[in-house]
């Protein structure tokens, strides 16, 4: 059998800003981005992605705590995991059409991309700063 998550959300990606953060803080991903994840706009598709999720059925008993972690059940602690968005046009061939319908837009490979980085191998909360500081381009993550 094969399983489909999923959920409705505003039909746009309008107001949505990078980094494309959760606009709000979930408790699973406190760990990762402690204060940071309240930070920056609302972004109602990274709450359709974690409904999605949930609706697939993964790791349902612990959704809504600190521990949930959906993609535990696919990937194993310090297993490899390869997203893989669409970029495979600049244009679209529909008339007055935009690319966002030909392409997986930002907001949507953030949410994936925190969820597979939960199956990492342990690391110290410093060492996770200082990744999430190196990949911001700064020198330490700001608060």
């Amino acid at each position: 059998m094969i399983r489909v998550g999923l959920a409705r959300t505003l039909p746009s990606y309008d107001g949505i800003l990078p980094p494309y953060g959760p606009g709000k803080s979930f408790p699973e991903l406190e760990p990762l981005l402690g204060p940071h994840a309240a930070t920056g706009a609302g972004n109602h598709v990274y709450d359709a992605v974690r409904a999605a999720l949930y609706a697939l059925g993964l790791d349902a008993e612990r959704y809504g705590s600190a521990e949930w972690n959906p993609i535990g059940a696919l990937a194993r602690r310090g297993a490899r995991i390869v997203l893989k968005p669409n970029f495979i046009r600049h244009w679209n061939p529909v008339a007055d059409a935009t690319v966002a319908s030909v392409i997986t837009h930002g907001s949507i490979l953030r949410a994936r991309a925190e969820e597979s980085w939960k199956r990492m191998p342990v690391l110290s909360s410093s060492s996770k700063l200082a990744h999430i500081a190196h990949v911001r381009g700064t020198s330490q993550p700001s608060a």
